[in-house]
């Protein structure tokens, strides 16, 4: 059955990163009403922060930030969205993502935070400091906060087992839900904030963006049209050439800088491989692209993740490119979605206000998927298709390039060690 959210109820969501503090307000009908932002350098310049954090000269990659910043930061926002008009009355229940790079070795910490609760969890009603300031409601409810990647997952409504998203950012990100995680070293499983039957799963890759930009810098001459063109050009699979990109020292797997290129036989079982070998300008364009997401297809499976997925759904600045795209879907053998909506912490943080809200009203646990059945095209939460899945045959090809490549990866850890 489809539930109902009470008419004209407000639901805010917060989202407090190393750099900012954002706000987003969903109405009842999951519309979008209202977004602040405050940047911690230009907001509140007498911190003196860079990036919203100090980096101690004496200690190298020690980095700090002023906690009493992060407090000013909250009464800012709030007033930002006072000298809007808007409406506090009207919001019923706040969520949001907690500070990730908060005091990890604070004095009694276990003690402070309490026990461990349900995503979906009443906290308490809101503080009368905000009911007497702001003039909210004093029976507004606070939900258990989460994380950014937990709230995004909620936002980008990811709710059953084979559902992926990929973040393609300065640093690349893969996470999902699924039954069956795999725990290891390379990866990370989290409680899954919208369905505490399941897990989520994130996979991290530094080397994102910036190396898609050094190869295009390099082969394709500067220019991301030539670098679509180059991408097109080639053939999938890359005639089995296999790439490993490191501008930066990466995370999965770990390993030092470096760019190594292997050719290999598609088509054989044997590890017949070509060491040391020179790409063409398109072979290398195609070679990062598909490296990186055979990679993450290898990594998310050995997780735990369905493969191939129900969906995948595409954020981040790359997510623009269709050519990338096509290789997503490919790859992994699913359509691929995109969304427009930059911020999907906090409004991942919003639907979890409304979603905690419901379930404190029915006294159960409801399903998130319930207050959005059925009208999710209306929404501020819709993605739209922008990729069907890939060729059936080409799936199962790349599943074999899939296993030469972590074999190659394997060597390349026996190699170099890891950091």
């Amino acid at each position: 059955m489809g539930y109902s959210l009470p008419e004209d109820a407000l639901f805010l969501g917060f989202d407090s990163s190393t750099q900012s503090l954002k706000a987003t307000v969903l109405d009842s009908n999951l519309t979008i009403v209202a977004s602040e932002i405050v940047h911690f350098d230009s907001d509140l310049p007498h911190y003196q922060t860079k990036d919203g954090v100090y980096r101690d000269p004496l200690v190298n990659g020690r980095i700090v930030s002023p906690t009493l910043m992060w407090v000013e930061a909250l009464d800012l926002l709030l007033g930002k969205l006072q000298a809007l008009k808007f409406d506090f009355q009207k919001v019923v229940a706040i969520s949001g993502s907690g500070q990730q790079h908060g005091s990890a070795t604070a004095t009694d910490l276990e003690e402070k935070l309490g026990k461990l609760a349900p995503a979906h969890a009443v906290a308490g009603a809101i503080s009368s400091y905000f009911v007497e300031r702001y003039n909210f409601d004093k029976s507004c409810l606070v939900i258990q906060w989460s994380g950014d990647n937990p709230n995004s997952l909620a936002g980008l409504t990811l709710n059953t087992p084979g559902d992926l998203a990929i973040s393609l950012g300065t640093s690349d990100t893969i996470f999902g839900i699924t039954k069956n995680p795999q725990p290891s070293l390379e990866g990370h499983v989290f409680p899954n904030p919208v369905d505490p039957t399941c897990y989520m799963v994130m996979l991290c890759y530094k080397n994102g963006s910036l190396t898609r930009e050094d190869i295009r810098n390099r082969y394709a001459d500067h220019s991301w049209e030539v670098f679509n063109k180059y991408l097109e050009q080639t053939p999938p699979l890359n005639c089995g050439k296999l790439g490993f990109y490191y501008k930066e020292h990466e995370i999965l797997p770990p390993l030092p800088v470096g760019y190594h290129r292997y050719v290999v036989d598609i088509n054989s079982d044997n590890e017949s491989i070509d060491y040391g070998v020179e790409f063409d300008a398109s072979s290398e364009v195609r070679a990062i692209i598909e490296g990186q997401f055979l990679s993450m297809r290898g990594h998310t499976e050995r997780f735990g993740m369905p493969i191939p997925p129900t969906r995948i759904i595409a954020t981040g600045g790359a997510s623009s490119n269709q050519s990338i795209l096509k290789s997503i879907a490919t790859i992994f053998g699913c359509p691929v979605y995109t969304v427009q909506r930059p911020d999907s912490a906090s409004l991942g943080a919003a639907l979890r206000a409304a979603h905690g809200w419901l379930c404190n009203k029915e006294g159960c646990f409801v399903p998130t998927s319930e207050i959005y059945e059925g009208k999710l095209e209306n929404t501020s939460l819709c993605a739209k298709l922008s990729m069907p899945a890939g060729d059936k045959d080409l799936f199962s090809t790349y599943t074999s390039l899939m296993k030469k490549r972590i074999q190659i990866e394997n060597h390349l850890l026996e190699e170099f060690g890891r950091l």
